[in-house]
Formats: C-alpha cells, sequence, structure tokens
C-alpha cells in the first residue's frame, strides 16, 4: 500500500497521530524510522473497549476496499472495518487473524449506512498483546463477485459415528471451526441451495479444533475412513490434515478438480503410524484459492 491512503490523509502515519483518535491511537517509529501505529493491551474485553479510528466521508450502498498491514507478538484477532462515528455506531467490519508475521489484510466492506461523520476502525480489545498497525488505505471498488456452488454436496449415506461438520449428521458439540491460528484465511459460513457450506477464501491455512479446551478429543481407531467434499473454482492446493497430540500431524494431498463437488473418501490408514488415531485433537486445511468443504466425517 505503501503511502497512498486512498480515501485516507496519513495512511501511513508519516505525518504522526494527526487526524487519528481513539485510546488506542499511539504513533511510533520503527528502527528503520518508519511510522506505524502501536497499541498494547493489557486486558481483554470487549472489542471496541480499545480503538483506533480515522474520520472518512462513506456513503451509503458503495462498496469500499480497505487495506492496511498489522501484526501482533502472538496468535490474536483484530476487528477492522467502516463504520459511522456516531449513534447507532453501524459498520461494516471483519474480524482477521493476527500472528506475530506482518501480514497484508484486503477488506471488501459494503456500507449499508453512511454520512461525512463516518470512520475506518480497529477495534482491538478483545484480546490482550501488542498490535501493530501500518499502511492503512480505503477506496472505493466494484464488488467481486466470488465464483461459487450453486447446487448442495452430495447427501451422504454411509452410518457416521464421528461428524464434524454435516447437515446429514449430528455434529460433535465440543468443535471449535474456526481457531485463531494466526492464518490468512477469510472463514465463513454460508447457506448454498438450502444447505450449509464452510467458505475459506483466500487460502493459506485453516484450523478446526475438535474441542478448543484439549480436554476431549476424537478417537477413530475403530473406524476406516475420513470423508470431506469440497468445491473449488480457482484453487491448485489442498492439503488435508489429521493432528494429534504432541502435536503429530500428516498432510493427505488432494488432486484437485475444479467446477463441481467432489467427493473424499480418504483411508485412514493414511495418517497412521504419524498420527495417534485414539486421540485425534484437531484438523487442518492448507493451499489456496478459495475451497467450499461440507460432509466431513469419520465412518
Amino acid at each position: 500500500v505503501g503511502g497512498s491512503g486512498g480515501l485516507l490523509t496519513n495512511g501511513d502515519f508519516e505525518a504522526g497521530v494527526g487526524s487519528w483518535s481513539g485510546n488506542a491511537a499511539n504513533v511510533l517509529q520503527d528502527t528503520n524510522g518508519n511510522s506505524l501505529n502501536y497499541a498494547n493491551i493489557e486486558a481483554a474485553g470487549n472489542p471496541w473497549d480499545v480503538n483506533l479510528s480515522l474520520g472518512v466521508e462513506i456513503t451509503s450502498g458503495e462498496t469500499y476496499k480497505l487495506t492496511f498491514s498489522a501484526k501482533s507478538d502472538g496468535a490474536r484477532t483484530m476487528v477492522a472495518g467502516i463504520g459511522l462515528n456516531e449513534d447507532p455506531w453501524t459498520s461494516s467490519t471483519q474480524t482477521v487473524n493476527l500472528s506475530n508475521t506482518c501480514q497484508n489484510f484486503e477488506l471488501e466492506l459494503t456500507a449499508g449506512f453512511g454520512n461525512s461523520n463516518s470512520r475506518v476502525l480497529f477495534d482491538m480489545g478483545a484480546a490482550t498483546g501488542e498490535v501493530i498497525i501500518d499502511d492503512v488505505a480505503l477506496v472505493v471498488t466494484t464488488p467481486s463477485v466470488d465464483a461459487a456452488p450453486n447446487t448442495t454436496a452430495p447427501t451422504p449415506s454411509e452410518n457416521s459415528t464421528i461428524s464434524i461438520y454435516s447437515d446429514a449428521y449430528t455434529d460433535i458439540s465440543t468443535r471449535n471451526l474456526n481457531p485463531n491460528w494466526g492464518q490468512g484465511t477469510i472463514f465463513s459460513e454460508e447457506t448454498i441451495a438450502g444447505g450449509n457450506v464452510i467458505k475459506l477464501k483466500s487460502l493459506n491455512y485453516q484450523g478446526i479444533e475438535m474441542d478448543p479446551s484439549y480436554t476431549v478429543s476424537q478417537d477413530v481407531t475403530g473406524l476406516t475412513t475420513l470423508h470431506v467434499d469440497y468445491w473449488t473454482d480457482d484453487s491448485t492446493a489442498l492439503n488435508i490434515y489429521l493432528i494429534s497430540t504432541g502435536p503429530a500431524e500428516i498432510a493427505y494431498p488432494v488432486s484437485i478438480t475444479t467446477g463441481s463437488w467432489q467427493s473424499l473418501d480418504i483411508p485412514l490408514s493414511t495418517f497412521s503410524g504419524t498420527v495417534d488415531l485414539s486421540d485425534i485433537i484437531q484438523m487442518k486445511f492448507d493451499g489456496n484459492g478459495t475451497v467450499y468443504l461440507d460432509n466431513i466425517y469419520f465412518f
């Protein structure tokens, strides 16, 4: 993004705090003399308890692209977006995952609100840790249309013993479909032709935890197969992992077919020897592009 802020003035913080506001407005210089905003959140609370904002006029109905770079000193989340700078504080935001590696973020946001007293906002009070933000820019853009399936995945008929995600079965109650592992993937759940699916946009990696507290793992030793349905229009790489305590993990590389739902029946013997199949604590997906997932279960 560099110093070009689009609709924003001082998006790169080179003029100091300037018109930035909020209790997280704190501009410092790094060892290279580059200006950036630094906040250290010592106690977790509401996301908006620690805020950085910059006033900008927003027009209702327009779609905007918000770009920025950010990092933390560990894995945590931050809310970023646009919104009114007055009551009723209507906003359009996304939650991003930060890590100790600087990442460039690009968010597409459609405004269902707008006036001259609006703002770009970063709410970072939900978790502790450092947050560094730089090179913030906002431009009006044409809304993108992601390619997506127009049918549901095939309805499974196996006698599933352990279902992680499927409308056809009762899923395990302890799962966490979107743990904060510092991933750049944009996670969402969507309804396609009346069925629920997972959407992984801009996939780099994405985890599923069997239980966020790690007190419940899944024993799949009495089963033979991991089933996953996927759909993609643009991915060229997809790997599926099972992970046991240790952690110990191994990948199953998928031979990608685009444009239609594909059903994978992966022998659990693919993972045995490296992974303890009596103690599955996580799954992981990595690759690229946008991937839709459904019917993730063991049978």
